[in-house]
């Protein structure tokens, strides 16, 4: 909430990721892809894009995931399902999160040194209006980057009556 003491760290934490991540640019072939690291002090890192969906359907996320992480740590995405499309700009408050969260799907996670194309189902309840796909990054710290390219999310099956 905007008068929660915690807030000025939240801010502080996501100026600093958006500082060390951000869209990267291979400079022989032009290629682009999403890229970030961890944070010393912070277990987990993540980014968080809403999709609109249609209830009661089967989905497949597809990426390229390409890194090198330090023992214990992971990378990969999963889902985070709402009952409505939410286009805020900004954290979501605990209220928000309460009056329209419906579930989740973990996907996919993956350890130590990851390069290829990646994928996962989920199918969605029948009262979601919006996933919010999640690049993630958790574990030990390090320098190092984990690079996500060629996302893609394919409705693959209505489940509807």
């Amino acid at each position: 909430a905007d008068d929660s003491e915690n807030l000025p760290y939240w801010a502080t934490f996501i100026e600093h990721l958006v500082q060390v991540s951000g869209l990267a640019e291979e400079k022989t072939t032009g290629n682009r892809a999403w890229r970030f690291r961890s944070i010393n002090t912070i277990d987990s890192v993540a980014y968080f894009s809403p999709v609109a969906v249609d209830p009661k359907t089967a989905y497949k996320v597809s990426f390229t995931l390409l890194g090198t992480l330090p023992e214990g740590a992971t990378a990969g995405a999963g889902i985070l399902e709402f009952d409505e499309f939410l286009w805020i700009g900004e954290q979501y408050t605990e209220e928000i999160v309460q009056k329209h969260f419906r579930g989740s799907h973990e996907g996919v996670r993956l350890p130590g040194t990851i390069e290829g194309e990646q994928s996962f189902t989920f199918t969605t309840s029948p009262e979601t209006g919006m996933v919010h796909l999640i690049l993630f990054r958790e574990g030990p710290h390090d320098r190092s980057s984990v690079m996500f390219d060629d996302i893609r999310i394919e409705e693959i099956e209505s489940v509807k009556p």
